[in-house]
């Protein structure tokens, strides 16, 4: 007899393994009903999430097949607003399982605090991460995959389908991408110390616009970004933002014009390395006409994005997450 009316398994499943499978199954048995939510839903695709929602959302349906007692949901992540996460994720599995009071949680222990800690735990943690980091690993850094080796890790069903993964497009980008990240970080191997980079990033917006760059190159080629860069040795934060903004989009901003800026540190933020970032926001004139922009240097466009249109999927890195914070993309 099931003890609990519902039990939340929260997972990013980059990719679904047998894992997964195995603690969905053990709250099943636990509760009525499961929910399982999808961090990181409808993120760009990269090497740390190399699989979009609707594929993920595709393995588990095949992985589970039709049981109605399993609600499959997706929620974006806010890395940046950790009151507001908790929030999202909350009202998700209300929206789900509306009603529930006996409720119990299966998650990654470093996931466990976004959720309500009245919560019973099923598990003390889950371990999905180093799974899903080890099949990451071989499927996406090692030159030719060990296939014994992934299927060992994986449900039945989820073999074929990663190997047909592993020839699509999709993957011989990435794969060129962790060629790139792979140089990038040899660069820096004979450092004495691990190296900690600092970027700027400038949140450039004209009433309820933004101005973004398309990236041209690796990490990130074709998506979108804050139009940024590495600080130079002899500039201030404020210059490098302006300089940036002018180098890859022509837009000459006037010193001191920021209305507010933010450091945002999130630790594995960039795979390159250790990469902390300044962003400034400038606020345009939105009487004025909104200036013509063009890409150039590292960018190979750039736009005016009206802020409703903008989806993660869309954004590099956590620019998206930034855009949560300033200006507020989404909220209410």
């Amino acid at each position: 007899m099931s003890t609990l009316d519902l039990a939340v398994v929260g997972c990013t499943a980059q990719p679904l393994h047998a894992g997964h499978l195995a603690v969905i199954e053990r709250a099943r048995a636990a509760a009525a009903q499961v929910v399982v939510v999808l961090h990181g839903g409808d993120c760009a695709r990269s090497l740390k999430t190399p699989w979009s929602e609707a594929e993920r959302r595709a393995m588990l349906r095949e992985a589970l097949g039709d049981d109605p007692a399993v609600v499959v949901v997706a929620v974006r992540d806010c890395p940046y607003d950790l009151p507001r996460w908790r929030g999202e994720l909350a009202a998700a599995v209300a929206a789900a399982a509306p009603g529930v009071t006996r409720i119990g949680l299966a998650c990654d222990a470093a996931l466990a605090g976004l959720w309500p800690s009245a919560w019973s735990r099923l598990l003390r943690d889950a371990g999905f991460a180093a799974t899903e980091a080890a099949l990451r690993d071989e499927l996406l850094w090692a030159p030719h995959p060990d296939w014994p080796r992934v299927a060992a890790r994986l449900g039945a069903t989820a073999l074929a389908r990663l190997q047909a993964w592993r020839g699509s497009d999709a993957a011989a980008c990435l794969l060129e991408e962790a060629s790139f990240i792979r140089a990038f970080r040899n660069n820096w191997a004979a450092a004495p110390y691990p190296p900690v980079f600092v970027t700027v990033d400038g949140i450039v917006t004209h009433g309820d616009h933004v101005l973004l760059i398309q990236r041209d190159r690796a990490p990130g080629r074709d998506l979108w970004a804050l139009p940024g860069g590495f600080l130079d040795q002899h500039e201030t934060l404020e210059a490098a933002v302006r300089r940036e903004v002018r180098e890859e989009t022509g837009l000459e901003l006037a010193p001191g014009s920021a209305v507010a800026n933010r450091v945002f540190d999130e630790p594995a933020r960039s795979l390159r390395g250790r990469t902390i970032t300044h962003a400034y926001h400038f606020v345009l004139d939105a009487a004025a006409a909104r200036p013509a922009v063009a890409g150039a240097d590292d960018a190979r466009a750039a736009a005016w994005w009206a802020l409703a249109e903008l989806e993660p999927a869309l954004l590099f890195e956590d620019h998206y997450a930034i855009l949560q914070v300033l200006p507020g993309l989404g909220r209410p």
